[in-house]
This record gives structure tokens, sequence and C-alpha cells, in this order.
């Protein structure tokens, strides 16, 4: 029982950890489009270059919270795949 909440627990904080990481490549594209539109408006500049330097730091963390996760899942001895595919007790 308690490989399987852990299995679980691992499977869904991967899936919080992937929309993380989509959310951090949209705002580098967002950062980008700001800074083109800002036009050489230096205030509009330094916002965007910030838009992009703190959505980078998050795909970052992201990438690493999954390395953390792998070695957990090691340490602890927990496949998620086969919790995945398990059918409920009847």
């Amino acid at each position: 029982m308690t490989n399987a909440l852990t299995g679980m627990f691992l499977y869904i904080v991967k899936g919080f950890l992937g929309i993380i990481g989509i959310w951090g490549v949209l705002f580098v594209i967002i950062g980008g489009f700001r800074m083109v539109m800002a036009a050489g408006n230096e205030e509009q500049y330094l916002a965007a270059k910030k838009t992009i330097t703190w959505a980078i730091l998050g795909v970052l963390v992201a990438v690493m919270s999954f390395s953390i996760i792998a070695i957990v899942q090691n340490l602890v001895g927990v496949d998620y795949t086969k919790i995945q595919n398990a059918q409920p007790p009847k």
C-alpha cells in the first residue's frame, strides 16, 4: 500500500512538473515577444528580460526536480509505471 501511494504521488508530481516546464517555455516566448515589441523602450526591454530570466530559472528548477524525483524513486524502490497499469483491488 505504501509503495502504491508513493508511486502515485511521484506520478502526480511528475505531471505537475511537466506542466511547469510547458509554462516556462511559454513565458520565454512571451518574454521574447515583449522584448521585440519594446522598440527601444528601455523599461519595457528590462521587464521582458526579467520575464525571460525568471522563465529560464523556472524551467531549470523543473528539470532539476525531475532529477530529484528520479533519485527519490530509486532510493524508495518504486516503479510508478507498474502502478499506472495496476487494477484496483476488488
